[in-house]
This record gives C-alpha cells, structure tokens and sequence, in this order.
C-alpha cells in the first residue's frame, strides 16, 4: 500500500513534494538525502514501470502517459551532487540494474535504459564516484561496477 509507505517511510521529503506537487496520487517514492559529503538517491523502480516501448523502470513524462520524468530527475541530481561537492554517491535501485540480459528474464525488460544510465554516469561530466546498491527481498548486493558496468564499451568504473 503506497499510502502506508508514504506515512511510515525515511522522513525525508519526496521530490515531487518539493517540486509543488500536492496530488498524493501523482507522488512516486524517489528520495534523496545526505550524510556529510556523501549522497544516496533512491529512484522509485516499482510504481511507473511499464513493459510498453520502450520499457522503463523509472518514468519518462511520457512513458506511462502522465508518469513523472524521474529518469530526468535521477540524471540532474547526479550531476547536482558533483556541483554540492558530493564525493561519493550511493545510487539505491531494485536488482532490475542487475539482473540477467538474457531474453525472457525481467532484466531483459530494461536493457536500454540501463545502459544510457550507465552510459550517462561514465560520460558525464562531473557526476561524483557512484556505489551501486542494488536489493530487494529476494536479493541485495553493492558493487563497484565490476559485475554491473553495462555502458556502452565497458569503462564504467563505479567507486
């Protein structure tokens, strides 16, 4: 139940809350919050994903029709973490980032989005070191992009 988490999560505000959005239905569950220098952003993987073409974990605006562009809004809070002097951020995601490519498996489903993430946070300029955590109930690992880096020719290179 969304409004259970709403009421009993992290008390760090949602985005969308901050961006002026009062509709609770319209409000994913992305958060973000700091320690010292470091960050953890928190997209939320579940509430907005779609099978549609092209799939997407994360919401583009466009795909589901209505959805928040939070695939937008992960890519510009990695960048403002470099520009807040952030060193390292930890980028909290489902094991969708980590499963199989093979076809018929659910990693399948998000391939290209991974990779233009992965893409995004090696080419980036000014996007801090990047920890993957990846978890859910049936799985949970952190990684240093050794196993993880699907960017486009290798060289990720996550902290």
């Amino acid at each position: 139940e969304l409004q259970v988490y709403r009421e009993t999560a992290l008390p760090y505000p949602f985005p969308q809350v901050v961006e002026g959005e009062t509709d609770p239905d319209k409000v994913v569950l992305a958060q973000e919050w700091n320690v010292g220098r470091v960050g953890f952003i928190m997209p939320d993987c579940i509430t907005q994903r779609t099978l549609v073409e092209p799939a997407t974990m994360l919401g583009t605006g466009s795909n589901p029709p209505g959805s928040w562009d939070q695939k937008q809004w992960l890519k510009d809070r990695l960048v403002a973490a470099g520009a807040e002097g952030k060193e390292l951020v930890f980028l909290c995601i489902t094991p969708t980032w980590v499963t199989s490519s093979v076809p018929g498996s659910y990693g399948f489903w998000f391939l290209d989005e991974r990779e233009e993430l992965a893409n995004f946070i090696r080419d980036t300029e000014g996007v801090p070191s990047v920890v993957l955590v990846a978890g859910d109930l049936h799985r949970s690992l952190i990684d240093d992009g050794v196993a993880t880096d699907y960017s486009t020719g290798g060289g990720l290179g996550m902290a």
